[in-house]
């Protein structure tokens, strides 16, 4: 298993596990912006995650991060599945992994020979904001501020949105937003809003769950509940 927190050297690759948090805008840079990479550019961003690479972080081989809040669902980039299968085997605490749909087929081989188990691959959807949120004026939409902090405190734990270390935080990086109705509650009827996309763009396979189960999607989530 591979271990430690310095960059080390394999036949064809440079292992940074983690890699170091001052070189995490390289990794940004690389990853470049899509539905895809925004959660993980958002934690990379602001040191609330590790990230495992292999290669130079600016042209990676692979990597995975894995955020601080959700340790057991860390996400991956690459296409070669056997170096994202090495990355795995340095972390610690992941049940799912989330890897582009060109590599899930040989990830999920690499699982099953490596832990001797069946693998199951479910679908996640993604949502894609493809023109401006309109301008609701209605009594049950209010504009999300810092005054409404001790009604989201009030709310329970699980509904809580993680990633920015506290909710007076996340409230406080909205602000610049206040412009715009984010906080909304929908009305009975209502139809789907025709400016938002969504798609299938992550499964699962989860090691020890029965025979394999295909669905489409662009990306992966690899699950190992061990």
């Amino acid at each position: 298993m591979l271990t430690g927190s310095e960059p080390i050297m394999s036949v064809s690759h440079e292992y940074h596990l983690p890699l170091d948090p001052a070189r995490h805008q390289e990794l940004i840079a690389a990853l470049g912006d899509s539905p895809e990479t925004v959660i993980t550019i958002h934690h990379l961003r602001r040191g609330s995650c590790r990230a495992y690479v292999a290669g130079d972080p600016a042209r990676f081989d692979g990597a995975i991060i894995q955020h601080f809040g959700t340790p057991a669902e860390p996400t991956g980039f690459g296409t070669d599945p056997q170096v994202l299968d090495r990355l795995l085997q340095a972390m610690q605490g992941w049940d799912c992994i989330s890897v582009p749909t060109i590599c899930a087929p040989g990830l999920g081989d690499a699982l099953m020979r490596r832990m001797r188990v069946r693998v199951r691959y479910l679908d996640d959807i993604y949502f894609h904001l493809v023109q401006p949120v309109p301008s609701i004026q209605s009594e049950v939409v209010q504009r999300l501020a810092l005054a409404h902090l001790p009604l989201l405190e009030a709310i329970p734990p699980e509904l809580h949105v993680d990633g920015f270390g506290s909710l007076e935080a996340l409230l406080f990086e909205l602000k610049p937003f206040s412009r715009s109705p984010i906080a909304s509650r929908p009305r009975a009827g209502s139809r789907a809003n025709p400016g938002v996309e969504h798609w299938s763009a992550q499964r699962s396979i989860t090691p020890g769950c029965g025979e394999a189960q295909f669905q489409g999607g662009r990306a992966t989530q690899v699950c190992d509940h061990r």
